[in-house]
């Protein structure tokens, strides 16, 4: 078994966290890949995002605003693929004509020409490929993945706090979300997407 592909650490990361570079060492590795993934769903969960790069692009719909901008809801931007951008003109979505451009960092996208995104609910397409490899996930993310990894096991084997449920024959287990200390959320909150809508 191996970590699932949306997981933002692999075992070998976190054992150097743990300072312990030796699988065949200390905690058991299937438990600890099944944590790791746990901690990965849950944070992607708690910030309302996916970090990992998916396979394939995805076309994200968003509501006209008004404005000449639009923040996506995942970042970084991929450019490996260009990013297209679309409107829908009432019976079918054709590609936007006016001259626009997007920051990969913060996932803003937005016109250079002085046009807008006219108001409209859904009316916009945006197709691109977002996230991180996750050998490039920063730093303090994968410290608290790695830090809810290790403080989940530590409960576990004092007396099963923060832990919603639990199956070893299956291989799964899931975190509550009201249990992530405080110090992880704030390094998550700077990654949190919140909805306006």
């Amino acid at each position: 078994m191996s970590v699932a592909a949306t997981s933002l650490i692999d075992p070998t990361r976190y054992r150097l966290f743990i300072g312990q570079t030796d699988p065949n060492v200390g905690p058991d590795p299937l438990a600890i890949e099944v944590h790791i993934d746990a901690a990965s769903v849950l944070i992607s969960r708690y910030c309302n995002r996916v970090f990992i790069t998916p396979a394939a692009a995805v076309a994200e719909l968003i509501n006209g605003n008004g404005t000449c901008q639009h923040y996506v809801i995942n970042k970084p931007i991929v450019t490996t693929t260009l990013p297209t951008l679309h409107w829908y003109n009432g019976t079918a979505w054709e590609t936007v004509t006016d001259v626009w451009t997007y920051n990969t960092i913060s996932g803003l996208v937005y016109f250079t020409d002085g046009a807008y995104f006219y108001r409209g609910v859904r009316n916009y397409k945006f197709t691109y490929l977002y996230g991180y490899a996750r050998a490039a996930i920063p730093a303090d993310l994968a410290y608290a993945c790695s830090q809810l990894v290790f403080r989940t096991v530590k409960k576990l084997i004092d007396k099963q706090e923060g832990v919603a449920s639990e199956s070893f024959d299956t291989h799964n287990i899931s975190y509550d979300l009201n249990k992530i200390p405080s110090d992880l959320k704030a390094i998550l909150d700077g990654y949190k997407v919140v909805s306006l809508g």
